[in-house]
């Protein structure tokens, strides 16, 4: 079991990184340690990310992090898709969390086409505005839930 994280989500820490994430190559070895930390069981081999480059001077523009699934113990499970600036901010994301039926408990999202870019789906409701999220508060949250 990994150690229990300090904050929760409604405690965002999405905008604070280790100090040691300076770069998308980073930004994706550390998004994977997390997944790694989690106790739970990446359906694929390893974390699928594309990068993207600026075609004339091959400059890093942006990672995306695609579509995954991580299986936890009890049967639910985390999709996601991120994707990640040249700044190291998560300029989209879609976090959903189901149980092991695959109904949903909760998905957070960012991504343009709402009122507030950030925003969390619960079962039956319409969206909430919700503090940015990065993978250590959304695994954060799913501990809760597995407790």
């Amino acid at each position: 079991m990994w150690p229990r994280p300090l904050l929760s989500a409604s405690e965002s820490r999405a905008d604070v990184l280790p100090r040691w994430v300076r770069s998308l190559d980073d930004y994706w070895s550390w998004f994977a340690e997390q997944l790694d930390y989690s106790g739970g069981r990446l359906e694929g081999e390893s974390v699928q990310v594309q990068v993207v480059e600026d075609a004339a001077t091959g400059e890093r523009l942006a990672l995306i992090i695609g579509r995954q699934r991580v299986i936890f113990h009890g049967g639910s499970w985390l999709e996601f898709r991120v994707v990640v600036d040249r700044s190291l901010e998560q300029v989209e994301y879609n976090y959903h969390y189901s149980s092991a039926e695959g109904d949903l408990i909760w998905r957070m999202d960012k991504h343009p086409g709402h009122g507030e870019l950030s925003h969390i789906h619960r079962p039956g409701g319409r969206p909430d505005p919700y503090s940015d999220v990065d993978i250590t508060d959304v695994l954060s949250e799913i501990v809760k839930q597995l407790e």
